[in-house]
């Protein structure tokens, strides 16, 4: 996976379970603006074994679901 985050888990006080989580909910947000890719195979391609998880836990992190974010993305892509 290629990390483009520059995030330090040590400077924002996190475990390093949330900062991979992180990590791989940043590349899964990149995939849903520039792939058409679905939301399942965006999951399992950034290391989530259940689109359930993938979609709750972007959420939390995006205050919106996948697709919201994918639709928002192409929308603002259009201006």
């Amino acid at each position: 996976i290629y990390i483009k985050s520059q995030i330090n888990p040590n400077a924002y006080h996190i475990l390093a379970n949330q900062y991979l989580t992180k990590i791989r909910l940043e590349h899964g947000a990149d995939l849903l603006k520039d792939t058409s890719n679905s939301i399942y195979r965006i999951a399992k391609d950034c290391g989530f074994n259940d689109q359930n998880y993938f979609s709750k836990a972007f959420s939390k992190e995006y205050s919106m679901t996948p697709s919201q974010y994918r639709k928002n993305s192409r929308e603002s892509k259009k201006i």
